[in-house]
């Protein structure tokens, strides 16, 4: 439908607002910002005061916007597997993820604490599901992974969020914790990254995003 036509249908459309006097006001004009979407309306009424106009404006401005929003970025069936997604930076991302319709599989060392995030996350709503493993062994990966693809679903975004600190003063910094920070913030960036997209090159199709501070 054309702005034209969406013009002639919405035009002697009739809406009551309530403020100190009662206004009936109708849609004068719609302007198409975006192909295929009403970016907004601009309200007019008889004797309405500036206050009523600018908040019917704004309100449907904002309206608009959001349903473009989510319009453009829906992750309706996508699968997407946040490696340390139980707690912290992982969680918010598959918060935010799972919101807009993505399956959120999530990751951590602990069982107990991805099933929590899991049992969580359901009560806001959001489809997820515990893959718990360790990102440091390959051995754990290969068979996590392969086990996500046939008993999950295909992974179609990898979100490689696992990280670790240790803290100490350079010249006192025991090896051993070097050691585990390469293996969790490097390593494990490679293995899993690895596994995931030997898959996602025979479909042909996937994306990986690497969190990194």
């Amino acid at each position: 439908m054309t702005s034209d036509q969406l013009h002639q249908a919405f035009l002697n459309t009739s809406f009551k607002v309530l403020a100190k006097t009662e206004f009936i006001i109708k849609i004068n004009t719609i302007i198409s910002e975006v192909e295929g979407l009403n970016s907004w309306a601009f309200i007019t009424a008889w004797n309405p005061s500036p206050e009523i106009l600018n908040l019917e404006e704004n309100r449907i401005r904002n309206k608009m916007r959001k349903s473009r929003r989510d319009d453009r970025f829906s992750l309706d069936g996508k699968n997407i597997l946040i490696t340390g997604s139980a707690q912290g930076i992982g969680y918010l991302l598959a918060t935010g993820l799972g919101k807009y319709g993505a399956q959120i599989i999530v990751n951590d060392i602990t069982p107990e604490r991805a099933e929590a995030a899991v049992a969580k996350l359901r009560q806001e709503g959001i489809r997820a599901v515990a893959a718990p493993f360790n990102v440091t062994h390959k051995q754990d990966i290969d068979a996590a992974i392969d086990h996500i693809e046939k008993d999950i679903g295909p992974i179609d975004v990898l979100v490689n969020n696992a990280g670790i600190q240790r803290r100490h003063p350079f010249t006192e910094f025991p090896e051993q914790d070097w050691n585990d920070v390469i293996a969790v913030n490097q390593t494990a960036v490679f293995l899993v990254s690895q596994a995931v997209t030997r898959r996602m090159v025979e479909r042909q199709a996937g994306k990986v995003i690497n969190i990194c501070s």
